[in-house]
């Protein structure tokens, strides 16, 4: 079953981490001026964008993104329109966001301004079908926070997980939100 389930949902891999670094790189043209969405202090996107990069802005609705050292710029936004000039970057990135988005359709219309004429967006976002989603759709909130403390081993201290509302994480959603935007998926 665990074959059929991957062939059906994730187009047979096994390992698609070990194909990020590869997507970023192949995306981003040497000199390229990259939008990193949800940069926060995770610096390991960032430091795979850095050898090709001309510039790195991060944009991120939380604080931390200030610490991600490898950035050019961070700026912190409320989560709607990016404070940033149309037709910007030749590359947006992001990495386990597009699951914490309210309203998707806003957000790819906003990345689609943002980039340059034939720009591109990679992201990676856990699929609506995988087993944590599933089991995070079904868990209420309340019970996350504690649940993803215990399970990650992080202190009280840690922020809390952000909300998730998988409004873009099946192949037939994010096509349709894609194309509605401007792109070519």
């Amino acid at each position: 079953w665990r074959q059929e389930y991957l062939e059906r949902y994730y187009g047979g891999a096994r390992h698609q981490g070990d194909r990020w670094p590869d997507l970023v790189l192949r995306h981003t043209q040497p000199g390229a001026r990259v939008l990193e969405i949800g940069g926060g202090p995770v610096e390991w996107t960032t430091g795979i964008l850095r050898e090709r990069a001309r510039e790195i802005v991060g944009l991120d609705i939380d604080p931390l993104i200030r610490t991600n050292r490898r950035l050019d710029e961070a700026i912190v936004y409320d989560g709607g329109v990016f404070p940033l000039a149309a037709a910007r970057f030749d590359v947006a990135i992001s990495r386990w966001v597009n699951e914490h988005l309210l309203d998707p359709e806003a957000h790819f219309r906003e990345v689609h301004r943002v980039l340059v004429p034939g720009g591109v967006y990679v992201f990676r976002t856990v699929n609506l079908h995988h087993y944590k989603a599933m089991c995070a759709r079904l868990t209420p909130r309340r019970l996350q926070v504690p649940l993803v403390r215990w399970l990650c081993h992080t202190s009280p201290e840690a922020h809390d997980p952000y909300p998730t509302y998988y409004r873009a994480n099946t192949r037939q959603k994010i096509s349709a939100i894609s194309e509605q935007a401007g792109f070519t998926p």
